[in-house]
């Protein structure tokens, strides 16, 4: 469904006014107008302008998520030119979850070939950590419900640990050899994370600790 900011009860997936009251913008868009969330209707007219076809679609072709990133990318490309936007500010939040759960409930998201590491992800070529690390020394933030089993909270952790070494190399401290309690996280370093008591859920707790993290950097 459609993202109201003006309905009376505030979401705590969205909580557009939180942002606001922060002194930023919360900016989204309609991401099933570029590709229903369906796999019946996949490629839709946007994927097609790629020349996609439904009739013979290469297993490394785009899936739902490569149009709605490149949908985000073309909002992002918006933004930069308004003139009461920072577009040294901006950031684009995404959520995950392991290989094997996501392609069997949403195959239609990803191109064939990544359905070939379900159950299996330790023979991926590469892991998540070197993805993030990529972020480096740009901001970045990492958040886990501590009963999400579909991201697995432990794997975020490593995976943000292991990524922290790309920012020791522009200056930034370790993040701690241990992750944080329960309701609490590390917001201090270029790249930070928190774990959340509950499970696969963005909240206004979540959000508060972000913008916590964006305050602590100027972001």
């Amino acid at each position: 469904s459609l993202i109201d900011i003006e309905q009376e009860t505030e979401q705590e997936y969205w909580p557009a006014e939180q942002i606001v009251q922060s002194g930023r913008s919360a900016v989204t868009f309609y991401a099933s107008a570029l590709q229903p969330d369906d796999a019946a209707q996949y490629p839709g007219p946007l994927a097609k302008l790629f020349g996609l076809s439904a009739d013979a679609l290469p297993a490394d072709a785009w899936g739902t998520l490569d149009i709605w990133a490149f949908g985000m990318s073309c909002v992002v490309d918006l933004l930069v030119k308004h003139p009461g936007i920072d577009p040294a500010r901006i950031s684009v939040g995404k959520h995950g979850e392991t290989v094997g759960s996501i392609t069997a409930a949403f195959p239609h998201w990803f191109c064939k070939n990544y359905q070939k590491y379900a159950w299996k992800e330790e023979t991926l070529p590469f892991d998540q950590h070197q993805l993030v690390a990529c972020v480096a020394p740009r901001l970045c933030y990492i958040t886990s419900g501590s009963e999400d089993r579909w991201s697995d909270p432990d794997a975020e952790w490593n995976g943000a640990k292991s990524a922290s070494c790309a920012w020791e190399l522009f200056g930034d401290a370790p993040l701690p050899s241990q992750p944080p309690a329960n309701d609490s996280g590390y917001l201090t370093g270029r790249i930070g994370y928190h774990r959340r008591t509950g499970g696969h859920d963005i909240t206004r707790w979540d959000w508060a600790m972000f913008l916590r993290f964006l305050d602590f950097h100027n972001g």
